[in-house]
């Protein structure tokens, strides 16, 4: 129980280490490395709770989308009044909105998250909680 502690704080610690080492390539908005050292903990929790959190979010806000987008274009606009083709298209529009509902939701949810764990810790674009597509 203590060695899997162990090998991860030595590998938190050489991770810090390797981090903080000064770039040659640009010399401006450059961090001082203490503080890019205290803030890696800080960041990376941001970046795992931003996907474990933003991605289920975006999700939910994303099948519903898709599901009207699928069954709108399987059964036509709103407006027709056929009343049996879109009930006979409801239910495969159903299983087509949420698989595209669940693949899109996941790669926004994710893609929010890696956009705003460094600037924006624990922000509400990394949870995903800002993100209108409409």
């Amino acid at each position: 129980m203590k060695r899997p502690i162990a090998v991860a704080l030595i590998g938190l610690s050489i991770l810090s280490a390797i981090a903080v080492s000064p770039a040659k390539a640009c010399e401006e908005n450059r961090e001082d490395p203490v503080t890019f050292s205290f803030l890696l903990p800080l960041r990376l929790t941001a970046l795992a709770s931003g996907i474990t959190i933003g991605a289920p979010i975006s999700t939910i806000r994303a099948i519903p989308k898709q599901t009207a987008t699928a069954w709108d274009t399987m059964a036509g606009s709103e407006n027709d009044t056929n009343v049996a083709a879109r009930l006979f298209t409801l239910p495969p529009s159903l299983l087509i909105g949420s698989v595209a509902g669940v693949a899109e939701g996941l790669t926004t949810g994710t893609a929010n998250a890696l956009d705003n764990f460094y600037d924006r810790p624990f922000g509400a674009e990394s949870f995903s909680l800002k993100t209108v597509d409409d």
